[in-house]
């Protein structure tokens, strides 16, 4: 599979990232750098968060997770490895600044790998921008799964 970036169409990032159909909230991956991914998305009313007239602030919690796993895609693209299934684990220091935010509204978001607490447990920082504007941040303390067959099917080892 041949990746180039950015990515700028919905289904593109779709390939990036386990989430599907309506869950799949960014729609594009503007680069990822060692440690750092940024990443974009376009709040429709598309999204299964839409309530009508706008989306909830803490639906950049989930924009933060998505471009997590667009990050562990390409650092594994990039070490020739499959990328693993991430869980979350832990949410610290969560800041959102705005109860919605509009209709269509475009946010980047930018996450960046803090650093690695053990072999497949890593701390990410997070920020999601609306016009240069910081409208929510935190960090995300994620698991790696060994064994993402196992994961998927449910099975045992």
């Amino acid at each position: 599979m041949s990746i180039s970036l950015p990515i700028l169409s919905r289904d593109e990032v779709m390939k990036v990232i386990p989430h599907k159909s309506s869950m799949a909230l960014i729609d594009s991956i503007f680069s990822y750098r060692d440690k750092e991914l940024e990443a974009g998305a376009t709040l429709s009313d598309l999204s299964p968060f839409f309530n009508g007239e706008n989306t909830p602030g803490y639906v950049c919690f989930e924009l933060i997770a998505q471009s997590i796993s667009a990050y562990s895609f390409f650092k594994g693209y990039r070490n020739g490895e499959r990328p693993l299934m991430g869980f979350i684990l832990k949410v610290s220091d969560f800041r959102i600044s705005r109860p919605f935010l509009e209709k269509d509204a475009k946010v980047r978001i930018l996450v960046r790998e803090d650093f690695e607490l053990a072999s497949d447990l890593y701390n990410f920082v997070g920020e999601v921008r609306e016009s240069g504007e910081l409208v929510a941040e935190g960090k995300l303390m994620v698991m790696c799964a060994e064994n993402l067959d196992m994961v998927q099917t449910g099975e045992n080892a």
